[in-house]
């Protein structure tokens, strides 16, 4: 779990170095590293969850903390799960119509549309890193 949790910390910044190899038109490496970190965070994830079900599920495992069923908690669990769906949703989409609309003439046509839903990512990972460092935090260590 806390490997996890320092993961998803760590990929908003992770993913900086990513969007200047873009911007410097180093596109081949910059779909590399964005992919690995797509592919980390997926990994990530399905270890977290693998955790989660193990200890018996997200109630069990908030079950130790006194803030464990405060309302607060659970509809920041929900806004969380939301917000981290959506964002890998939208990261699989976007890794996806990147690879089939890769083109040795960069920009393309999907250039406008490729930055403007890479930025919505980028702000649904720290979103998604937020709201459940405050997760773990409210039901871990308060």
């Amino acid at each position: 779990m806390d490997l996890a949790l320092v993961t998803f910390i760590l990929l908003p910044g992770l993913m900086v170095p990513g969007f200047r190899m873009a911007a410097a038109r180093r596109h081949e490496l910059h779909r590399s590293v964005q992919t690995a970190l797509f592919g980390t965070m997926t990994v990530a994830v399905l270890v977290l969850e693998a955790d989660i079900r193990l200890q018996g599920g997200s109630k069990a495992m908030l079950g130790g903390s006194g803030f464990a069923y405060a309302a607060a908690l659970k509809g920041l669990l929900l806004v969380h799960v939301a917000i981290a769906f959506a964002t890998w949703i939208a990261w699989a989409a976007l890794v996806f119509l990147s690879r089939r609309r890769f083109r040795a003439t960069l920009p393309g046509s999907f250039g406008k549309a490729h930055r403007t839903w890479g930025r919505r990512v980028w702000f649904g990972v720290i979103a998604t890193a937020s709201t459940g460092t405050l997760l773990y935090v409210g039901a871990f260590v308060l």
